[in-house]
């Protein structure tokens, strides 16, 4: 895998895929390269990973791995995508993907679909598949405790790779399903989209080829089209099998050659196209702005030759020390971002690919309204510091430091690495070429090569990063903010070459953690609760802890510390600042360190520690390495004790949700949200929307006060650790730090019943909102499951089965929807308040239709219960999902934290499977009927203003049109 850091920044563009940008505004320099004791030619392949041909040229890719047990990832790769599409074909490399779950030769119609939920799968979950710019690629999650699931997942692959029907009929019902996955993707982003990707992509087939198409063919979806495609493209040369998971390698090799070895190789195979962004000569603009949109962001983008994945460990290296340059910039901007009035809200530098011919470089910044020209200057003069000076060796050091810890944490995991990040990283090495030596060799020659890198030639890497052509400046913000144009921002550039900025100057920061420390506690009780593998203890502040040994992960280790109270317990006018509290804190810092400065002091660690406040409890969640854990408990004493009272934090937190607030009531989601919200609360004022117009409500001094009085008292808590970890070991050192809390006499916190309750009279509304063609509808039900899991967990399997009609009535048979879903929604902590949700998008006229096809199949179910098949299904799919869940550090801190926080007893984590056992058809039903009236619900549309007939909707573009038909049923 060549083993990455993230390198993106604090800011992103619109355009999604791309981050960061850079410009040319200083001469270029090529990058040096020292001697060091790494290793140099080709890049092994990891010797546990089996890489062959067919002879038809089918590639396939093959590895045993463990974890999870008795699962394979399996992946069919294609090497095409929308690029390889005919200008009659925009959008059918996509169509095509769905095609292929809607009809085989061995498999009519949904049956693929029908099979793997039988065998456990879900839908979306453990099947699925994606179509991009250059490859699609088609993934199962199988079981393999029967050699003939496995087998079958390979057929089907198989199917996919050379039987597909293509029906004329199946193809007229899924094209309002394609269609409306396009409705989806419409929006402020898909109109910035599409006024910048033709400037940033010029001359580009990329800007015409988007993966979801053109909606002038998909509306013709012609069968011989994609047929065609299918044809051309879905070659044995151009494919590839990837397997990863608890099986015999040679089995599995086997069977690949069973199920493909009969795919004739292509007499003829046509050249695949590289296609190319050019770089233009002059600087270019790609300035938009749309009513809907919330924020604002400036950037640029350089284009430079794509160096192709590094095959040999001098590219490795090449490719390590620019990673390093961009990771001190990236760290750069963060700091700026946190300075007193800031040039940006958050800024960051990256490189992203188009195909294997062209690299974007690219840099954008986040900035609040009007601030496109200086925010543009910033990154403009940063780097210019950055090329003309350098960095420093304390820079250098530092991000070799997290760079070598993040490997090191990765490569302690090697053991437990999932299937799932194997099939990912071997099939990008068939799409790219990316080298697969293995996390050690990786490590080991990282450990050789970081003392070699010095500061010279990360400065002169990130120099020749820099030195693209091709400039194109970008900024997109909401129309009413739109005062900004070329002229001032030709005057940033102008403005940035001509500055002479000094060198970077960083400031000394402490390595202490914690400065002082109170005495320690002690462990006053303790107790081995054996069945569950869990230790409990008390500390002498009061503050309880259970401990779970696992070997789920070898170098992981979980925390949640957890109280009841949460906001519940300010009055009214104060839940917002509340609700504040950990964003202000969190930026404000801990211990009287800044944010900034705990990231110095936590270089090289791995370990987090976090606050956290809901509705009804509020606590600690964390995370770390064995070896960091005393870093984590420090962070969450620290957490817990020493918020820092700080001003301009406080004033930046502002500055930045006033950004994030500002066109918020232009945006056609928030509005139906907002509203919906409302309806399903009885507009309850603490479930009010949080719009800028109530950003003043929130008061610092009230939300430290309150952040300070959750934690006052450690005998609130419970704090649960799961992973790798020694109870003996573990619990001195929580008793020396999280037992240093001192013991409080304030009594005990508690959720207070604020009484919001779900809508208590029936609704019917339409917001209308925005220009697209697209609509939503949220069904809402209430359902008072009683405080019995038993109860919950009958209605949640109702609502699978549930969701599952309708998939099969609303998408499968009627074609009109991309997706539905139907859940069960209930409270945690406190009265047994539950809501049955259904929630789908379709056309805007087809949206009362489906809600009456939906309310139908309810009544249905309702009626009659789940048939034997549905039954037995969803048990399978629970089975298996628990199966893998058991085997997961998170699953047991959820359950263990959220029976505590229900007061229920522990051993109920055991009582899972007992649980998946004892349904039957009669308790669903029961359940059903008693917890469920179609009849009394509010139902909540999302129309476009044009489709409202009853108000003008001349000026559709107009910030803020909003309005609304309501029809209460009393």
């Amino acid at each position: 895998m060549i083993w990455r850091r993230s390198s993106a920044g604090s800011g992103t563009s619109d355009l999604g895929a791309r981050v960061a940008s850079l410009i040319v505004v200083a001469g270029c320099l090529s990058v040096a390269t020292t001697a060091s004791a790494a290793p140099s030619g080709e890049i092994p392949l990891d010797p546990a990973v089996t890489v062959g041909k067919l002879d038809n040229g089918l590639t396939y890719i093959v590895r045993a791995n463990g974890k999870p047990k008795a699962r394979a990832d399996l992946r069919l790769v294609v090497q095409a995508g929308s690029v390889d599409e005919a200008d009659d074909q925009r959008g059918l490399a996509h169509f095509l993907e769905h095609m292929l779950f809607n009809g085989t030769e061995s498999f009519p119609s949904n049956e693929i679909i029908d099979y793997l939920e039988s065998i456990g799968a879900r839908f979306g979950a453990d099947l699925n598949a994606y179509t991009s710019f250059d490859e699609t690629v088609y993934m199962l999650e199988i079981p393999t405790d029967r050699d003939e699931l496995l087998d079958r997942g390979l057929a089907i692959l198989g199917e996919f790779a050379h039987r597909a029907t293509i029906e004329p009929d199946e193809v007229e019902r899924e094209r309002g399903v394609v269609l409306d996955e396009w409705r989806r993707g419409l929006g402020a982003g898909s109109r910035i989209r599409d006024q910048q990707l033709p400037i940033l992509l010029k001359g580009s087939r990329y800007a015409e080829r988007l993966p979801i198409g053109d909606p002038a063919i998909l509306e013709k979806g012609d069968p011989e089209a994609i047929r065609r495609f299918y044809q051309d493209w879905y070659r044995p040369e151009r494919m590839a099998v990837v397997a990863v998971g608890d099986f015999d390698v040679d089995s599995v090799v086997a069977g690949i050659r069973r199920e493909f070895g009969m795919i004739p190789r292509t007499d003829d195979l046509g050249e695949r196209v590289d296609w190319d962004v050019p770089a233009q000569p002059d600087t270019l603009f790609a300035l938009a702005d749309d009513d809907e949109l919330r924020g604002t962001s400036v950037g640029f983008s350089t284009k430079r030759a794509a160096r192709g994945e590094a095959t040999t460990w001098p590219a490795y290296r090449r490719d390590l020390v620019e990673r390093l340059a961009i990771a001190m910039f990236n760290d750069r901007m963060f700091e700026l971002s946190r300075s007193d009035d800031p040039p940006f809200l958050g800024a960051g530098l990256g490189v992203s690919g188009f195909g294997r011919v062209t690299e974007l470089v690219s840099e954008s910044a986040r900035v609040e309204a009007g601030g496109e020209a200086r925010g543009l200057e910033a990154l403009l003069t940063e780097t210019l510091r950055a090329r003309r000076h350098g960095f420093l060796p304390s820079e250098l050091e530092r991000m070799k430091a997290e760079y070598l810890a993040g490997i090191e944490a990765t490569a302690a995991e090697r053991e437990k690495t999932s299937s799932a990040s194997y099939v990912s990283e071997y099939t990008r090495h068939f799409l790219t070429n990316e080298p697969i030596p293995g996390i050690d060799a990786e490590l080991s020659f990282t450990r050789d090569a970081l003392p070699g890198i010095d500061v010279a030639e990360c400065s002169a890497a990130f120099r020749d990063l820099t030195g693209g052509g091709g400039l194109v400046v970008e900024a997109s913000r909401p129309t009413s903010r739109a005062e900004v144009g070329e002229v001032e921002l030709r005057a940033s550039l102008r403005a940035a070459a001509a500055s002479d900025p000094a060198p970077w100057v960083e400031r000394t920061v402490g390595t202490t953690l914690v400065e002082h420390r109170a005495a320690p506690g002690t462990v006053v009780s303790r107790r081995e609760i054996a069945d569950l593998g869990l230790t409990e203890a008390v500390l002498s502040n009061g503050l309880t802890v259970y401990l779970k040994p696992t070997e789920f992960q070898d170098d992981t280790i979980v925390f949640q510390g957890l109280a009841l109270g949460g906001t519940s317990q300010v009055e009214d006018e104060d839940v917002l600042s509340a609700g504040a509290a950990s964003g202000l804190v969190s930026e404000a810092g801990y211990g009287g360190h800044s944010r900034v400065d705990l990231d110095r002091i936590l270089t090289g660690k791995v370990a987090s520690a976090s606050p956290y406040f809901q509705e009804r409890w509020h606590g600690v969640s964390g995370s770390s390495t064995i070896k960091d854990l005393d870093t984590a408990l420090d962070l969450a004493l620290l957490v817990m004790t020493e918020p820092n009272d700080d001003p301009a934090a406080f004033a930046r937190w502002r500055t930045r949700v006033a950004a994030s607030l500002a066109n918020r009531a232009s945006d056609p989601s928030a509005k139906y949200f907002d509203r919906l919200t409302e309806i399903n609360t009885n507009d309850h004022p603490r479930e009010r929307p949080f719009t800028a117009d109530r950003l003043d409500e929130i008061d610092p001094a009230v939300a430290l006060a309150f952040y300070r009085k959750c934690f006052e008292n450690p005998a609130d808590f419970a704090f649960f650790f799961v992973g790798n970890l020694d109870p003996d070991d573990l619990l001195p050192r929580i008793a020396r730090t999280l037992g240093s809390l001192p013991a409080s006499s304030a009594p005990a916190s508690r959720w207070v019943d604020r009484g919001v309750m779900p809508a208590d009279h029936d609704v019917r509304e339409t917001v209308y909102a925005g220009r697209e063609p697209r609509s939503l509808t949220t069904l809402t039900f209430p359902s008072y499951g009683g405080d019995d899991p038993d109860e919950w967990h009958r209605l949640r399997t109702a609502c699978s089965i549930l969701e599952r009609r309708l998939r099969e009535t609303l998408r499968e048979d009627l074609g009109a929807t991309y997706g539905v879903s139907a859940s069960y929604r209930w409270n945690l902590v406190g009265p047994a308040r539950g809501t049955i949700v259904i929630r789908y998008g379709c056309a805007p006229d087809v949206a009362q239709s489906l809600g009456d096809a939906a309310l139908e199949v309810l009544r249905s179910l309702r009626e009659t219960g789940p048939s034997e098949e549905e039954l037995a299904t969803e048990k399978e799919i629970q089975s298996r999902e628990l199966e893998t869940s058991l085997e997961q550090n998170g699953f047991w801190l959820g359950n263990l934290y959220g029976l505590w926080l229900r007061g229920r007893d522990l051993h109920e984590v055991l009582d899972r499977q007992d649980r998946i056992d004892a349904l039957d058809l009669p308790g669903l039903t029961r359940t059903l009927r008693e917890n469920v009236d179609p009849d009394h619900r509010t139902w909540v549309d999302w129309l476009p203003v044009t489709a409202n007939t009853e108000s003008p909707a001349a000026d559709v573009g107009a910030a803020g049109l909003d309005s609304r038909g309501t029809d209460v049923i009393h």
